[in-house]
């Protein structure tokens, strides 16, 4: 069992020299979470410091947080867990930051004496360095029940609001009006190389990233609200509320607090961020995924019936497929009301035939038809032992696993000199690794999952949408002659061929030609079935006219590795007029083209490791650029003496 190292702060009255409105139950969701700590973890397993009130300035839970959370004698595995109740508020960033947010704001938390002369919040860049101080290998858990919460380990948005009324208390506190900035050197350094000021004074500033996952209260434009009949957040006390009954995966918690808030009357949608490839299906504190068939809950949204389910859950849109599809919704043990979809959303979908009386229910999806189909040559045995994982795996609902002939299949894993190989249709090698074992037999499964992901995401699209509906200008702008300036503009699909160590600069475009604000994601799409988001947060990436995202703006250079005849990259850009639950899109390194050994190179084995309404928003688009790059000529180098493939071409 793993060990938990936890910092909990809770603060209800603040510093009296601050005239910040008193809170009245972050002190008691600190005692209720630190008891469930201790149900949950025995003595001997949990480090947790807890800071309330007057103990949680400034200077004691920096302090804390690297005595607790950045030590030495944190183990790979272990969880490192830090959680805030209190107010929270925002404030103009740094003008060095502009790069990373347009909107040019921290979102911070507000601690005892943060607002007395000479002290600053705890803004989210200063959070993101002390993470990532955090042992490698960690388990990092970020929950967070303030206002303006939605990512606060990365940037922030929304403008100056008036707190709204009943019930309970707001957790919101307002920006600093006397004060425009603070400077680089004022904010948090962990040590000599984790400082803004010395990485800005270098030309290399950077905010950075770390494996980690977040649970937090609201939406960056909300806030976040008190019960009015017992000391406690409603945040809080919803995510306590669901954990009484199990441990179930963070996703599967996320989902249900959600649905628990989305009953009450306040504007209070959670939120859930990954980041760096963390798994939201991992048990809450725990260790493993969640096995089984996926539950999703169902419940009526203003009249209409509708699923937490949609298109990046591999649901599809078009007649056919949405007429094939049927959702099972459990009303009891006994008895299963069947369904089918009306319309698909990117992660909700409207419901068709559903006579219940109003509630929240779990649900199941039938006839979802698979990313690919995986065929197993092995022995007997090894074929129960891949099966039995891929049953524990059939969640994610992508992959089918066939035996017998060797025909109809995308892929097939074949076990061959004591390793186990994963093949296209065509024979081509994709990956493998050694010895032959129930471990290895798992990671080359999930190895298929991170495949089908890529194919989910690359197949990605509206039936019903088209691209003049939104008048958006998408294209990858390459510098094809350097020397007269000259620039190709690709939208769709463009062959390039580069002469050996060519490299060609490249920029992004996205453009909104239209007064309606949409949000943006782009992800990158390798050859080697790499995944990298190259925006923000969906609710940070608001694509408004004539304004830029500045993640997109910095040029980049376009080469073919040294060891590759040709490459393929791709570029998936989807918009949406509402933020969609990005979190389910998870970020890969590529496969490597090779076998490796688990047991030399255990490493490998962790490698594969937004706003709601209550509105479905049909109005989603998707769209691809494939970029084919061919060497003109020249000698082809073997892998480990070229270029490092992983290293970032063109998105």
């Amino acid at each position: 069992m793993s060990s938990i190292y936890a910092l909990l702060v809770g603060i209800n009255q603040y510093h009296p020299d601050t005239d910040i409105n008193p809170l009245s139950g972050c002190e008691n969701d600190v005692k209720r979470f630190e008891e469930y700590l201790g149900q949950l973890f025995p003595e001997e397993k949990r480090t947790i410091k807890t800071l309330s009130g007057h103990q949680a300035t400034r200077d004691e839970v920096i302090g804390q947080f690297k005595e607790v959370l950045i030590d030495a004698s944190i183990q790979p595995g272990d969880i490192a867990l830090f959680y805030f109740s209190g107010h929270g508020s925002y404030a103009r960033s740094n003008p060095a930051f502009d790069e990373f947010d347009v909107l040019g704001l921290d979102e911070t938390l507000v601690l005892y004496d943060s607002r007395c002369d000479g002290n600053y919040d705890l803004a989210d860049k200063e959070l993101a360095l002390l993470l990532h101080k955090i042992p490698q290998g960690a388990d990092i858990v970020c929950i967070i029940d303030s206002c303006h919460s939605g990512s606060i380990t990365r940037e922030f948005e929304p403008e100056n609001a008036q707190k709204l009324p009943v019930p309970g208390s707001a957790k919101q506190t307002p920006s600093r009006d006397d004060e425009e900035y603070r400077e680089l050197s004022a904010y948090l350094s962990p040590d000599e190389d984790l400082s803004y000021a010395k990485m800005a004074a270098e030309g290399r500033l950077l905010i950075p990233s770390t494996r980690h996952i977040v649970l937090s209260a609201c939406a960056r434009g909300e806030v976040a609200y008190e019960s009015t009949t017992a000391p406690t957040a409603i945040f809080t006390n919803a995510l306590l509320t669901v954990l009484k009954e199990g441990q179930p995966s963070y996703a599967s918690l996320f989902e249900y607090v959600q649905a628990l808030l989305q009953r009450q009357s306040e504007p209070q949608t959670p939120q859930l961020r990954v980041y760096e490839g963390y798994n939201p299906d991992k048990i809450f504190l725990g260790q493993g995924i969640q096995e089984g068939q996926p539950l999703y809950q169902v419940q009526r949204r203003k009249g209409k019936w509708a699923i937490n389910a949609g298109a990046i859950h591999g649901l599809k849109n078009d007649k056919a497929s949405m007429q094939a599809t049927t959702i099972n919704i459990y009303r009891d043990k006994a008895d299963t009301v069947r369904c089918t979809l009306a319309t698909v959303g990117l992660d909700t979908s409207e419901l068709s035939g559903v006579q219940l009386t109003p509630g929240l229910y779990p649900a199941g999806i039938s006839n979802l038809l698979p990313i690919i189909d995986v065929l197993v040559e092995a022995p007997a045995n090894e074929v129960s032992q891949w099966m039995r994982i891929a049953e524990k795996g059939s969640r994610q609902g992508k992959i089918r696993s066939i035996t017998g002939k060797d025909i109809g299949y995308d892929y097939k894993v074949a076990f061959e000199d004591d390793a186990i190989v994963l093949k296209d249709h065509s024979g081509n090698l994709v990956h493998g690794a050694r010895p032959v074992n129930e471990e290895t037999i798992g990671y080359m499964y999930d190895c298929c999952r991170q495949i089908a992901q890529w194919k989910l995401l690359l197949q990605l699209q509206n039936q019903a949408m088209k691209e003049h509906d939104f008048k958006i200008d998408f294209s990858v702008d390459v510098q094809v002659d350097p020397e007269k300036d000259v620039w190709r503009s690709i939208t769709d699909s463009d062959t390039l061929i580069l002469a050996d160590g060519q490299q060609l600069l490249r920029s992004i475009r996205l453009e909104n030609n239209s007064d309606v604000e949409y949000y943006a994601a782009v992800y990158s799409l390798y050859s080697n079935y790499g995944i990298k988001r190259r925006t923000e947060d969906v609710d940070a990436s608001l694509l408004i006219k004539g304004v830029p995202i500045p993640a997109l703006a910095k040029r980049a250079r376009l080469f073919i590795a040294d060891y590759l005849v040709e490459d393929t990259l791709r570029l998936k850009l989807i918009i949406s007029k509402q933020p969609f639950k990005d979190f389910f899109i998870r970020e890969y390194e590529g496969l490597e083209q090779e076998i490796v050994n688990l047991e030399h190179n255990p490493a490998n084995r962790a490698a594969l490791m937004g706003i709601d309404d209550d509105t479905i928003d049909l109005d989603w688009y998707a769209k691809t650029i494939t970029i084919r790059l061919v060497r003109s000529k020249g000698k082809i180098l073997p892998p480990e003496l070229s270029a490092d493939p992983s290293t970032e071409k063109l998105f």
